[in-house]
């Protein structure tokens, strides 16, 4: 009984995780894409605060990311850390950086 209730608790979750990609090419490059590809330098910094509650504690976060587009190469730096009252007990600080070239 046990083994037959997991199976089917398995199989319902795993049915309603499932997604589908849209794999479809886009009919037309994004202006800002066309434009680093005619050789026009391109940086987007996005930034991001976001709040949540577990219980009654707020659990609050910040993310930095910045982008820099050439038409060769390309250069991601982020940084994701928790803040507030969760920092005290969650000691999270994640810095990532990526670089490449492009084809």
């Amino acid at each position: 009984m046990k083994r037959a209730f997991l199976l089917a608790s398995a199989a319902g979750l795993a049915l309603a995780g499932f997604s589908a990609a849209d794999t479809a090419p886009s009919s037309a490059a994004p202006a800002v894409l066309a434009n680093v590809k005619a050789g026009e330098a391109t940086r987007m910094v996005y930034e991001l605060e976001a709040k949540a509650y577990v219980l009654f504690i707020p659990a609050t976060g910040r993310a930095h990311f910045d982008v820099e587009m050439r038409p060769d190469t390309y250069s991601i730096k982020s940084r994701v850390k928790v803040t507030g009252i969760a920092d005290w007990f969650v000691n999270y600080d994640m810095h990532l950086q990526a670089s490449g070239y492009t084809r």
